[in-house]
């Protein structure tokens, strides 16, 4: 747990520092690198690309290549949405309340 200046009990989410976590399943152990917020930045996207990319180029079976080749250009095109999201404003109204008949 981390401080704030002001001495604020902070997470390290809150802070927007990046950390590394491992998760190891039956199929082998897979490296996740989030940010502290809650929407995945263009880097973690590019980085991720990058990975597939790797093993797919390592990858001797056509089947599983394919596969690593195809998530590494999802990954590619969440990149370029998540660039296109960070230079867009979501405003959000509440709309007018709407007066109900009472039966």
């Amino acid at each position: 747990m981390m401080h704030d200046a002001a001495g604020n009990r902070r997470s390290d989410a809150a802070t927007g520092t990046i950390y590394q976590k491992t998760h190891c399943t039956d199929w082998g152990c897979v490296q996740v690198w989030r940010s502290g917020d809650n929407m995945a930045s263009r880097n973690e996207y590019l980085l991720r690309a990058a990975e597939l990319n790797a093993l797919a180029q390592a990858e001797k079976e056509q089947a599983d290549k394919l596969e690593f080749e195809n998530l590494a250009r999802a990954y590619l095109r969440l990149a370029k949405q998540a660039e296109r999201n960070s230079q867009t404003d979501i405003v959000y109204e509440t709309p007018p309340e709407r007066k109900r008949d009472r039966v």
